[in-house]
């Protein structure tokens, strides 16, 4: 499946019960960051900040914090994609096969 926006993955990730909303003004240096930070750590879900402190836009962190959520957004070209983060981890390998 093929998003045709950031909005539309994070839709998705929710729908799936995979995106927790943040409704609480955070400070964008130090707070976001150590949030982030325990939730990945705790293999938690993706997390949609609505109020960042001194900007107008909201923000999303780990989006791919787990392999299954990576494997839920990017569902048919997961394999592609895996392959090709193999490849970045060893080129030698293309020439090898």
């Amino acid at each position: 499946m093929a998003y045709t926006s950031l909005r539309n993955a994070v839709d998705d990730l929710e729908r799936h019960g995979q995106l927790k909303r943040i409704s609480r003004e955070v400070d964008p240096y130090l707070e976001m960051a150590e949030i982030h930070r325990r939730v990945y750590q705790n293999q938690g879900p993706a997390l949609f900040f609505e109020k960042v402190k001194g900007s107008p836009f909201p923000a999303v962190s780990n989006l791919f914090g787990t392999l299954d959520r990576a494997e839920l957004l990017l569902r048919s070209s997961f394999e592609a994609a895996k392959k090709v983060v193999q490849l970045k981890a060893d080129p030698g390998q293309f020439w090898r096969a």
